[in-house]
């Protein structure tokens, strides 16, 4: 037991400690016919061998495993072998093997309604038909089965996991198609929402990613910006390196969008004013402080005939900075008091 915890503990961490414990539990195992701890063994040995690329070997051990469950009939860990036998093939690019297989172990969940293994199965199916309407047709599949049975059953923070997991997968379905993008928010919402509420921080770190990079393809750069932050942190604090990579990608894409955005754009910003004496130097100070000192920016005020010299105050502002700044004020002094709607379309026509 102590050997299989600890090789347990390895398994995602150091692999070669996997594969030297796991040869001292076989060898024990099969030396004191403790069948059921080396079926793990087996498939450790094959996850092991199967990472490393060694996938005739890692075949050879889940086939072993595979052999002790049909011996014990045991059809939860029997499904389990189908799967991984499934997951090798896929990675050898074998998807009609890896389809059946699954299938198999799908047949085997359903026989005793093992809604958890059914979700994984049905998830993995659409993982592999990745972005197609057979990967929406699975993982809707998998949806309809995992709905509503997180809060029944003893393993519910798992099965959350997978439902969360579904949402944010038909969620980036959809994000390939610009008609359907309220379907994709709509499903990373709901994937976002569960995982919170299980508080499942890998999975809110992937769906405040989704989301970024479906504000990104919008052009809503600031928004994808703060999903991202907050995608990084969630990262983080599960410590799970995918997202971290990813999160880290996403915040390089929107930081390099902006940049280009900043050193090619022209901006203008419209300023209707009336009476404005005491906040137009501190409005303008303000404006001059927010935007890189390269940028091309005018700030057009349209003045709407203050008799507080509103205007004046403006262009001797104007006069103060001109030498040291790139930022334009072009201050249009109105004979009439007009109305704000008439200033910002004044402002709009000579900008």
């Amino acid at each position: 037991d102590a050997l299989m915890d600890l090789t347990y503990s390895y398994l995602f961490e150091n692999l070669d400690s996997v594969y030297q414990l796991n040869n001292e539990l076989i060898s024990l195992c099969e030396a004191n016919n403790l069948d059921t701890i080396l079926h793990f063994a087996y498939t450790y040995q094959g996850f092991y061998h199967g990472e490393v690329g060694k996938y005739f070997e890692a075949m050879k051990f889940y086939r072993k495993a595979e052999h002790l469950a049909k011996a014990f009939k045991d059809t939860t860990k029997l499904a389990g072998c189908y799967i991984n036998r499934a997951e090798l093939y896929l990675k050898v690019g074998k998807i009609e093997k890896s389809t059946k297989l699954n299938n198999k172990a799908l047949d085997l969940f359903r026989a005793i309604e093992n809604y958890k293994g059914q979700g994984l199965v049905l998830l993995n199916l659409g993982s592999q038909y990745e972005d197609t309407e057979l990967s929406a047709h699975y993982t809707r599949a998998a949806i309809q089965i995992l709905e509503n049975k997180t809060d029944s059953l003893d393993q519910g923070h798992q099965l959350a996991w997978y439902l969360s997991t579904c949402y944010s997968n038909l969620a980036e379905y959809f994000l390939k198609d610009s008609i359907q993008l309220d379907s994709s928010f709509y499903y990373f919402n709901k994937g976002l929402e569960l995982a919170i509420e299980y508080q499942i921080y890998n999975q809110i770190s992937g769906c405040l990613g989704g989301g970024g990079s479906l504000y990104f393809n919008l052009g809503a750069y600031e928004i994808a910006l703060q999903y991202g932050l907050k995608s990084y942190e969630f990262a983080i604090e599960a410590n799970y390196l995918l997202d971290i990579v990813l999160s880290t990608d996403l915040l390089y894409k929107i930081q390099k969008k902006l940049e280009i955005i900043l050193n090619n754009a022209e901006i203008s910003i419209i300023l209707p004013t009336y009476n404005e004496s005491k906040n137009i130097r501190g409005i303008l100070d303000h404006i001059k402080k927010s935007f890189p000192s390269n940028l091309k920016l005018e700030t057009i005020i349209v003045d709407d005939n203050s008799p507080d010299n509103t205007a004046k105050i403006a262009e001797d502002y104007f006069h103060s900075i001109k030498e040291k700044s790139s930022h334009s004020i072009n201050v249009i002094k109105r004979k009439a008091k007009n109305g704000l709607s008439s200033a910002i379309l004044n402002g709009i026509q000579e900008s």
